[in-house]
Protein backbone atom coordinates (compact mmCIF):
# COMPACT_ATOMS: atom_id res chain seq x y z
CA UNK A 1 0.00 0.00 0.00
CA UNK A 2 1.59 3.65 -1.36
CA UNK A 3 1.30 6.05 1.71
CA UNK A 4 -1.09 8.44 -0.46
CA UNK A 5 -3.40 5.54 -0.16
CA UNK A 6 -3.93 5.29 3.62
CA UNK A 7 -6.90 6.30 5.54
CA UNK A 8 -7.00 10.17 7.07
CA UNK A 9 -6.26 8.83 10.05
CA UNK A 10 -3.49 6.54 9.80
CA UNK A 11 -1.64 9.74 7.96
CA UNK A 12 -1.98 11.72 11.51
CA UNK A 13 -1.09 9.19 13.44
CA UNK A 14 2.25 8.76 11.38
CA UNK A 15 2.87 12.51 11.28
CA UNK A 16 2.09 13.00 14.79
CA UNK A 17 5.03 10.00 15.65
CA UNK A 18 7.53 11.88 13.51
CA UNK A 19 6.87 15.59 14.87
CA UNK A 20 6.69 13.63 18.42
CA UNK A 21 10.27 12.56 18.18
CA UNK A 22 11.54 16.01 16.32
CA UNK A 23 10.32 17.66 19.55
CA UNK A 24 12.18 15.19 21.61
CA UNK A 25 15.31 16.08 19.48
CA UNK A 26 15.03 19.89 20.45
CA UNK A 27 14.58 18.78 24.18
CA UNK A 28 17.63 16.82 24.23
CA UNK A 29 19.75 19.42 22.24
CA UNK A 30 18.25 22.36 24.75
CA UNK A 31 18.66 19.86 27.77
CA UNK A 32 22.25 19.18 27.28
CA UNK A 33 23.01 22.69 25.83
CA UNK A 34 23.07 23.63 29.48
CA UNK A 35 25.20 21.21 30.49
CA UNK A 36 27.87 21.98 27.65
CA UNK A 37 29.85 25.07 28.82
CA UNK A 38 31.32 25.29 25.47
CA UNK A 39 27.23 25.79 24.54
CA UNK A 40 26.36 27.95 27.38
CA UNK A 41 29.00 30.45 26.26
CA UNK A 42 26.81 31.17 22.62
CA UNK A 43 23.16 30.57 24.29
CA UNK A 44 20.85 32.22 27.07
CA UNK A 45 20.20 29.68 29.84
CA UNK A 46 16.95 31.08 30.13
CA UNK A 47 15.64 30.70 26.76
CA UNK A 48 17.39 26.90 26.42
CA UNK A 49 15.10 25.83 29.72
CA UNK A 50 12.27 27.43 27.88
CA UNK A 51 13.01 25.48 24.83
CA UNK A 52 13.06 22.27 27.10
CA UNK A 53 9.57 23.22 28.60
CA UNK A 54 8.19 24.08 25.14
CA UNK A 55 9.21 20.58 24.00
CA UNK A 56 7.67 18.85 26.75
CA UNK A 57 4.43 20.92 26.28
CA UNK A 58 4.68 20.05 22.56
CA UNK A 59 5.00 16.19 23.04
CA UNK A 60 1.86 16.15 25.57
CA UNK A 61 0.06 17.93 22.92
CA UNK A 62 0.94 15.54 20.54
CA UNK A 63 0.35 12.68 22.94
CA UNK A 64 -3.22 13.98 23.79
CA UNK A 65 -3.81 14.32 19.90
CA UNK A 66 -2.78 10.92 19.08
CA UNK A 67 -5.55 9.90 22.00
CA UNK A 68 -8.12 11.65 20.25
CA UNK A 69 -7.32 10.23 16.67
CA UNK A 70 -7.05 7.15 18.00
CA UNK A 71 -10.46 7.63 19.14
CA UNK A 72 -11.61 8.95 15.74
CA UNK A 73 -10.24 5.98 13.89
CA UNK A 74 -11.92 3.52 15.99
CA UNK A 75 -15.37 5.32 15.88
CA UNK A 76 -15.69 7.01 12.55
CA UNK A 77 -12.70 5.76 10.40
CA UNK A 78 -13.50 8.17 7.12
CA UNK A 79 -12.75 11.46 9.32
CA UNK A 80 -10.59 13.65 8.15
CA UNK A 81 -10.89 16.20 11.54
CA UNK A 82 -7.75 14.36 13.10
CA UNK A 83 -5.61 15.09 10.19
CA UNK A 84 -6.69 18.41 9.51
CA UNK A 85 -6.14 19.40 13.08
CA UNK A 86 -2.61 17.16 12.88
CA UNK A 87 -2.05 19.69 10.00
CA UNK A 88 -2.54 23.06 11.89
CA UNK A 89 -0.88 21.53 15.16
CA UNK A 90 2.10 20.98 13.60
CA UNK A 91 3.61 24.35 12.22
CA UNK A 92 2.45 26.60 15.68
CA UNK A 93 5.29 25.16 18.10
CA UNK A 94 7.76 25.51 15.20
CA UNK A 95 6.96 29.07 15.05
CA UNK A 96 8.26 29.54 18.50
CA UNK A 97 11.17 27.67 18.22
CA UNK A 98 11.76 29.66 15.07
CA UNK A 99 11.12 33.22 16.98
CA UNK A 100 13.82 31.96 19.35
CA UNK A 101 16.59 31.62 16.66
CA UNK A 102 15.52 34.20 14.43
CA UNK A 103 13.29 35.52 11.86
CA UNK A 104 15.64 34.02 8.83
CA UNK A 105 14.89 30.42 10.52
CA UNK A 106 10.97 30.84 10.46
CA UNK A 107 11.25 30.88 6.87
CA UNK A 108 13.82 28.57 6.38
CA UNK A 109 11.37 26.05 8.50
CA UNK A 110 8.70 27.30 6.09
CA UNK A 111 10.19 26.01 3.08
CA UNK A 112 11.35 23.02 4.49
CA UNK A 113 8.24 21.89 6.13
CA UNK A 114 6.01 22.47 3.05
CA UNK A 115 7.09 19.53 0.88
CA UNK A 116 6.65 16.50 2.87
CA UNK A 117 3.66 17.77 4.43
CA UNK A 118 2.19 17.48 0.81
CA UNK A 119 2.75 13.92 0.62
CA UNK A 120 0.64 13.05 3.22
CA UNK A 121 -2.09 16.02 3.85
CA UNK A 122 -4.64 17.53 1.04
CA UNK A 123 -2.81 20.44 -0.87
CA UNK A 124 -5.61 22.62 -0.08
CA UNK A 125 -5.22 22.10 3.58
CA UNK A 126 -1.52 22.89 3.34
CA UNK A 127 -2.39 25.97 1.17
CA UNK A 128 -4.28 27.53 3.86
CA UNK A 129 -1.81 26.65 6.65
CA UNK A 130 0.86 28.16 4.87
CA UNK A 131 -0.96 31.27 4.43
CA UNK A 132 -1.38 31.72 8.11
CA UNK A 133 2.30 30.47 8.68
CA UNK A 134 3.31 33.73 6.58
CA UNK A 135 1.19 35.91 8.48
CA UNK A 136 2.37 34.76 11.21
CA UNK A 137 5.87 35.44 10.20
CA UNK A 138 5.04 39.06 9.07
CA UNK A 139 3.67 39.75 12.32
CA UNK A 140 7.05 37.98 14.53
CA UNK A 141 9.11 40.28 12.00
CA UNK A 142 6.97 43.64 12.48
CA UNK A 143 7.16 42.63 16.72
CA UNK A 144 11.24 42.28 16.19
CA UNK A 145 11.71 45.27 14.39
CA UNK A 146 9.21 47.25 16.99
CA UNK A 147 10.98 45.63 20.15
CA UNK A 148 7.98 44.20 21.21
CA UNK A 149 9.46 40.43 20.67
CA UNK A 150 13.67 39.82 20.83
CA UNK A 151 15.73 39.11 18.13
CA UNK A 152 16.95 35.35 18.79
CA UNK A 153 16.90 35.33 22.27
CA UNK A 154 18.52 32.30 22.38
CA UNK A 155 21.91 33.39 21.18
CA UNK A 156 24.15 35.53 23.19
CA UNK A 157 25.46 37.67 20.80
CA UNK A 158 22.03 38.63 19.39
CA UNK A 159 21.37 41.77 17.36
CA UNK A 160 19.47 44.03 19.36
CA UNK A 161 15.96 44.70 18.04
CA UNK A 162 16.72 48.04 17.08
CA UNK A 163 19.47 47.02 14.83
CA UNK A 164 17.14 44.84 12.59
CA UNK A 165 15.20 47.52 10.90
CA UNK A 166 11.40 45.96 9.48
CA UNK A 167 12.02 46.65 6.36
CA UNK A 168 15.36 43.91 6.43
CA UNK A 169 13.06 41.27 8.08
CA UNK A 170 10.63 42.21 5.59
CA UNK A 171 12.64 42.35 2.14
CA UNK A 172 13.80 38.37 3.69
CA UNK A 173 10.43 36.84 3.56
CA UNK A 174 9.66 38.18 0.46
CA UNK A 175 12.23 36.61 -1.62
CA UNK A 176 11.67 33.57 0.22
CA UNK A 177 7.75 33.88 -0.43
CA UNK A 178 8.17 32.85 -4.36
CA UNK A 179 10.87 30.22 -3.22
CA UNK A 180 7.63 28.93 -1.34
CA UNK A 181 5.11 28.99 -4.22
CA UNK A 182 7.80 27.58 -6.63
CA UNK A 183 8.20 24.28 -4.05
CA UNK A 184 4.16 24.45 -3.07
CA UNK A 185 3.27 24.29 -6.87
CA UNK A 186 6.02 21.40 -7.63
CA UNK A 187 5.05 19.67 -4.58
CA UNK A 188 1.14 19.99 -5.91
CA UNK A 189 2.05 18.87 -9.64
CA UNK A 190 4.53 15.81 -8.20
CA UNK A 191 2.00 14.67 -6.18
CA UNK A 192 -0.97 14.55 -8.35
CA UNK A 193 1.53 12.92 -11.45
CA UNK A 194 1.87 10.54 -8.11
CA UNK A 195 -1.51 10.20 -6.90
CA UNK A 196 -2.91 9.65 -10.81
CA UNK A 197 -0.58 6.73 -11.45
CA UNK A 198 -1.47 4.79 -8.36
CA UNK A 199 -4.96 5.44 -9.38
CA UNK A 200 -4.35 3.73 -12.71
CA UNK A 201 -2.14 1.09 -11.00
CA UNK A 202 -4.90 0.22 -8.56
CA UNK A 203 -7.38 0.10 -11.58
CA UNK A 204 -5.33 -2.20 -13.87
CA UNK A 205 -5.22 -4.66 -11.08
CA UNK A 206 -8.60 -4.46 -10.05
CA UNK A 207 -9.90 -5.01 -13.91
CA UNK A 208 -9.98 -7.74 -16.55
CA UNK A 209 -7.38 -7.12 -19.37
CA UNK A 210 -9.90 -8.37 -21.71
CA UNK A 211 -13.15 -6.99 -20.95
CA UNK A 212 -12.87 -3.93 -18.88
CA UNK A 213 -15.05 -5.51 -15.62
CA UNK A 214 -13.44 -6.14 -13.07
CA UNK A 215 -11.41 -9.54 -12.02
CA UNK A 216 -11.77 -11.87 -9.73
CA UNK A 217 -10.00 -10.66 -7.08
CA UNK A 218 -11.48 -7.29 -6.88
CA UNK A 219 -14.80 -9.17 -6.84
CA UNK A 220 -13.83 -11.55 -4.04
CA UNK A 221 -12.82 -7.88 -2.02
CA UNK A 222 -16.62 -6.43 -3.20
CA UNK A 223 -18.55 -9.42 -1.55
CA UNK A 224 -16.44 -9.20 1.44
CA UNK A 225 -17.37 -5.71 2.28
CA UNK A 226 -20.82 -6.45 1.05
CA UNK A 227 -21.59 -9.15 3.11
CA UNK A 228 -19.95 -6.73 6.26
CA UNK A 229 -23.07 -4.21 5.46
CA UNK A 230 -25.30 -7.00 5.54
CA UNK A 231 -24.49 -8.20 9.01
CA UNK A 232 -24.64 -4.48 9.89
CA UNK A 233 -27.17 -2.82 8.26
CA UNK A 234 -29.86 -6.32 8.02
CA UNK A 235 -30.53 -5.28 4.26
CA UNK A 236 -30.57 -8.19 1.31
CA UNK A 237 -27.97 -8.78 -1.89
CA UNK A 238 -28.18 -10.30 -4.43
CA UNK A 239 -25.73 -12.56 -6.93
CA UNK A 240 -26.10 -13.52 -10.47
CA UNK A 241 -23.55 -16.06 -11.54
CA UNK A 242 -23.70 -16.61 -15.16
CA UNK A 243 -21.74 -18.45 -18.25
CA UNK A 244 -22.00 -18.47 -21.64
CA UNK A 245 -23.33 -21.56 -23.14
CA UNK A 246 -21.32 -23.65 -25.77
CA UNK A 247 -18.57 -20.62 -25.56
CA UNK A 248 -15.87 -23.68 -26.23
CA UNK A 249 -17.71 -24.56 -29.59
CA UNK A 250 -17.45 -21.07 -30.63
CA UNK A 251 -13.57 -20.90 -29.97
CA UNK A 252 -13.28 -24.00 -31.59
CA UNK A 253 -15.20 -23.35 -34.94
CA UNK A 254 -13.93 -19.38 -35.33
CA UNK A 255 -11.24 -19.08 -33.53
CA UNK A 256 -10.57 -17.03 -29.88
CA UNK A 257 -10.41 -13.60 -31.49
CA UNK A 258 -14.13 -14.33 -32.25
CA UNK A 259 -14.40 -15.65 -28.87
CA UNK A 260 -13.26 -12.50 -27.18
CA UNK A 261 -15.61 -10.43 -29.39
CA UNK A 262 -18.28 -12.41 -27.91
CA UNK A 263 -16.71 -11.68 -24.52
CA UNK A 264 -16.73 -8.02 -25.52
CA UNK A 265 -20.19 -7.47 -26.50
CA UNK A 266 -21.65 -9.49 -23.27
CA UNK A 267 -19.36 -7.47 -21.17
CA UNK A 268 -21.51 -4.28 -23.05
CA UNK A 269 -24.62 -6.01 -22.60
CA UNK A 270 -23.85 -6.57 -19.03
CA UNK A 271 -23.00 -2.91 -18.19
CA UNK A 272 -25.93 -1.55 -19.82
CA UNK A 273 -28.39 -3.50 -17.86
CA UNK A 274 -26.35 -2.65 -14.39
CA UNK A 275 -27.78 -0.13 -12.22
CA UNK A 276 -25.16 2.51 -11.09
CA UNK A 277 -24.97 1.07 -7.46
CA UNK A 278 -24.05 -2.68 -9.66
CA UNK A 279 -20.82 -4.56 -9.81
CA UNK A 280 -20.22 -6.67 -13.02
CA UNK A 281 -17.10 -8.61 -13.24
CA UNK A 282 -15.75 -11.77 -14.97
CA UNK A 283 -14.92 -14.49 -12.54
CA UNK A 284 -12.99 -16.70 -15.59
CA UNK A 285 -13.53 -17.75 -18.37
CA UNK A 286 -17.04 -17.24 -19.70
CA UNK A 287 -18.05 -16.95 -16.40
Amino acid sequence: MYVTDLPENDKAIIVNVLVSLLYGCFFCIAFFSQRIPAALQVSNPYYLHLTEILSLMSILCLNLLLLFILYTRKRNPESTLPSNIQLYVIFQPMTLFAILNGIPQIVTGLLLGILPLLILFNRKQVFYVTCIMWIEIVGAAIAVSTGVLPNAPLYVDQVKPEQVPLTFLLVQILMSAPIAAVIYIMGHSLMQGIILKEKKILELSRTDALTGLWNRRYLNEILEHEIALINRNLYCLSIIILDLDFFKKVNDSFGHTVGDKVLLATAEVLLKCARTTDYVGRFGGEE
